[in-house]
């Protein structure tokens, strides 16, 4: 996967423009943290059979994945959270590795920025 596939780098650079650096840099601190948590609580809700927990914390990750330019990984969640609607057990225990994958991929990319960017 390409880093333009990873994450589109026009939203950063609105963000950029809008706030400078120092914001940029906060907002992807801010996105690594919480979707890690989130993507964490999606699994745990897995092993509980908690619907609402899978619901309320993948649709958490799908606004900032657009908001910053990962629109693979929003897609991905997007379907999580219709699988989780129509209580799909199987088809969501399925996406959940791809789900990690992509997430350290969009890390590692955001990670980069972050770096270029102090």
């Amino acid at each position: 996967m390409s880093e333009q596939e990873i994450i589109d780098d026009a939203p950063l650079q609105m963000i950029r423009d809008a706030g400078g650096d120092e914001f940029l840099v906060e907002l992807i601190d801010i996105f690594i943290e919480t979707s890690a948590e989130r993507i964490a609580e999606v699994k745990s809700g897995i092993s509980a059979g908690d619907w609402g927990q899978i619901q309320s914390n993948i649709h958490s990750i799908i606004g900032p994945s657009g908001n910053i330019g990962a629109t693979t990984l929003l897609e991905l969640c997007r379907r999580i959270e219709q699988h989780a609607d129509d209580q799909e057990l199987d088809e969501i225990s399925e996406l959940i590795a791809p789900l990690e994958t992509l997430f350290l991929a969009v890390k590692e990319r955001l990670l980069q920025i972050k770096a270029s960017s102090m």
